[in-house]
């Protein structure tokens, strides 16, 4: 019976980059930083309401696999809380300074193995062209 469940399976991993674009003001930054919260409320609520395990994983804090509304209910808390990441910008240099910063782009790669998740969604502002390829390849990218 087991192998015709896990056809009806499915993980997903949603992952909002907190850390803003190297060009934007604050304000704008801003705005795209709460447009990014709201759609990954809106991502985790629909996958968990088709009965989806969902990851959420908020810059570099990396969430638990689950399902159901007490999960629903702990990332949408952890969405409420989330601030944005300003010491360093997602085109992947560090404020202030000139040196890559693929520790982050690293950890999410890791994180969302494709063994790992069946569907990775990344909410980001960095610039087209600056996510590493194969994180790119194996992501849904919604650019912010």
């Amino acid at each position: 019976m087991r192998e015709f469940t896990s056809e009806d399976e499915r993980r997903v991993h949603v992952v909002l980059d907190a850390r803003p674009a190297a060009d934007d003001d604050p304000e704008r930054a801003s705005t795209r930083f709460e447009r990014g919260v709201t759609l990954a409320a809106s991502l985790v609520a629909h996958f968990i309401e088709e009965r989806s395990e969902v990851r959420l994983t908020l810059g570099t804090d990396i969430g638990s696999y689950g399902a159901g509304r007490e999960h629903l209910y702990a990332s949408l808390r952890r969405l409420a809380l989330v601030a944005p990441d300003a010491s360093a910008s997602a085109n992947g240099a560090h404020t202030g300074d000139a040196q890559p910063a693929p520790d982050f782009w690293d950890a999410i790669a890791h994180a969302s193995s494709s063994a790992d998740a069946n569907y990775v969604i990344l909410l980001t502002p960095a610039a087209p062209g600056t996510i590493p390829a194969h994180l790119w390849r194996q992501s849904h990218v919604i650019y912010l």
